[in-house]
């Protein structure tokens, strides 16, 4: 049998909730109309917007418990050069996630690799998005889980061939999730998402954020130049979490 974690509301399928974003937020308790809005915000951490900077374009996160079938919808997104990212994390630590799709046919890919630790697991994915249009996101994982939440950001500006240049994660148990030091040649969008039995206080140093579920944070960055970087996402508490770090090539 095949579990499908999402988060449009379906009758007699448990308790969703969705957060349509415009900005940063906490942690998602209310529920939504499964849509997503973003700001248009554009992703440099110097106030720069040249007219080739990479933007970020919309987002949200939801999340949902012992998950049958579900889905998330993603209205149409214009611009030019688009990529999304996915965070997928649940609270086990023996599922795994089987596949990703979507209506539009979007390939996906990981971005690093799956953690597991404490209780908790996660993992990243990113896929190119040809053209502008909506679309419907599944997430299929090999069993049901007890809770499971997904954050997601779309990005125009990123390159469609060449899109991910690098990614790491790491886990831990303390006041502040941290990745380790992540290489990057050229400028680069740095997307990173978490979670943790904890609360998440906030972004790290230089990030903005843009989706929070399930003690956790998507934050993303702009690195102008190539060099190392990290994330960092502080909680309110010490408790056991997971970090993960993409970086996205710009076009």
């Amino acid at each position: 049998m095949r579990w499908v974690i999402g988060v449009a509301i379906l009758a007699g399928c448990g308790r969703i909730a969705f957060d349509p974003l415009g900005g940063s937020g906490g942690d998602d308790t209310s529920g939504g109309d499964g849509s997503l809005s973003g700001d248009g915000t554009t992703v440099t951490d110097d106030g720069g917007t040249g007219s080739g900077a990479p933007q970020y374009v919309t987002g949200g996160s939801g999340f949902r418990f012992n998950s049958a079938t579900a889905s998330v919808t993603v209205p149409a997104i214009s611009g030019t050069d688009l990529a999304i990212v996915v965070v997928i994390a649940w609270t086990d630590g023996t599922s795994l996630v089987s596949n990703v799709t979507d209506t539009n046919g979007n390939t996906y890919a990981i971005a690093g690799g799956q953690i597991a630790s404490g209780g908790l697991s996660q993992v990243m994915y990113y896929a190119v998005l040809p053209s502008p249009g909506g679309f419907t996101l599944d997430v299929t994982f090999t069993q049901p889980v007890p809770t499971a939440y997904l954050k997601v950001a779309a990005y125009q500006g990123i390159d469609p061939t060449l899109t991910l240049i690098n990614a790491n994660g790491a886990n831990g148990t303390s006041a502040t999730a941290s990745t380790p030091n992540l290489a990057v040649t050229g400028p680069a969008v740095l997307v990173a998402g978490s979670i943790s039995s904890g609360t998440a206080a906030g972004p790290g140093p230089g990030y903005a954020q843009r989706t929070a579920s399930g003690g956790g944070i998507l934050q993303d960055r702009y690195a102008p130049t190539g060099g190392s970087y990290n994330a960092t996402a502080p909680l309110t508490g010490t408790a056991p979490w997971i970090l993960e770090l993409a970086a996205l090539r710009p076009r």
